[in-house]
């Protein structure tokens, strides 16, 4: 081999192990490893199994939630969403931009069936809230005996975030690991030598990508998923949906009636597919897109394994003005 041929030899060795590198975070054969992700601003970070199950979202435009209360409404703008799940543990990383997120931290907290309490933290600029089921409210109680389902919501001077982690059974090394690799700081800098990727240099799935809408023939042939108790073995055990809300601004966008999606949810713990069957005027098919989006289940089981399944979900608006 000649000179040129072997400086064009290490030349494509070298672009190769770059693209190696490139790939690595969220790629399809990354193996049970971990990756440490950080906010753009530098004052989040945190690990998420770099395997085929994690998954990243990104919308810039969100949406308003309104719930008619004297605090509201709240925009949540350039959405970021983090998927992971390993070994049965699934994790959810969401990160809003919003001009008010510690009031918005401070109307979450007066939820019923969670209980809140406030985690202390050395960094001033950030409120930290630590939620789980409360088990006196009898619903609750009896549906999440045996599972394992932990929030927090943080909020800063311009972002709110949401870390939810959850699986069958009791806390567990996944869970704890995921939770305790949480860094705050501007900038949230890693261990010397840890390599630490930006959120928004992954590849996104889109809005677009995971929405869509059924034709009249498809629609037409939609029948509702029948009703399944929680909690029923085997079958897609659903946690926590985050309330649609709903656009009280203008009588002229006050729509009655029905949304139905057909949904899918997938093994790896989060909705993959979301198609409109019927809608609604308004701008009230996007926040319940957005509702569907962040629920937090467990996915539906076969012989002891995950399973991807379809159900049709509804929202009514049927009386709510």
């Amino acid at each position: 081999m000649n000179s040129m041929s072997k400086k064009i030899s290490r030349l494509i060795l070298g672009v190769a192990a770059l693209f190696a590198m490139q790939i690595s975070v969220f790629s399809q054969n990354a193996g049970g490893n971990w990756v440490r992700l950080e906010s753009d601003n530098g004052e989040f970070s945190i690990e998420l199994p770099n395997n085929e199950a994690s998954a990243y979202f990104y919308d810039k435009d969100g949406f308003y939630y309104n719930n008619n209360s004297p605090t509201g409404p709240f925009n949540f703008k350039e959405i970021q969403m983090l998927y992971g799940a390993l070994d049965k543990t699934y994790m959810r990383v969401e990160i809003y931009r919003m001009p008010n997120p510690e009031v918005y931290l401070n109307e979450i907290s007066r939820r019923r069936n969670f209980v809140f309490s406030k985690i202390k933290t050395d960094r001033k600029e950030f409120d930290i809230y630590k939620a789980e089921f409360d088990r006196s409210y009898e619903k609750i109680r009896e549906l999440t005996e045996n599972i394992n389902f932990e929030i927090r919501y943080i909020s800063s001077d311009t972002h709110f975030y949401t870390i939810t982690v959850w699986n069958r059974g009791k806390s567990n090394p996944i869970s704890e690991r995921f939770l305790s690799s949480m860094r705050l700081g501007a900038p949230s800098s890693g261990s010397a030598g840890e390599k630490v990727t930006k959120i928004s240099a992954l590849k996104p799935v889109t809005i677009e990508q995971i929405g869509g809408q059924l034709s009249k023939q498809e629609a037409d042939s939609v029948t509702d998923s029948p009703k399944i108790k929680s909690g029923t073995p085997g079958e897609l055990f659903v946690l926590h949906v985050p309330p649609a809300g709903a656009n009280f601004a203008s009588p002229n966008m006050r729509a009655k009636g029905v949304i139905r999606f057909k949904t899918t949810y997938s093994k790896d713990g989060r909705v993959s597919r979301i198609l409109l069957v019927s809608g609604l005027p308004g701008g009230l098919n996007r926040l319940a897109f957005f509702s569907v989006l962040r629920t937090k289940f467990l996915p539906a089981e076969e012989n002891g394994e995950p399973k991807t399944i379809e159900r049709v979900i509804v929202y009514d608006y049927t009386d709510i003005f």
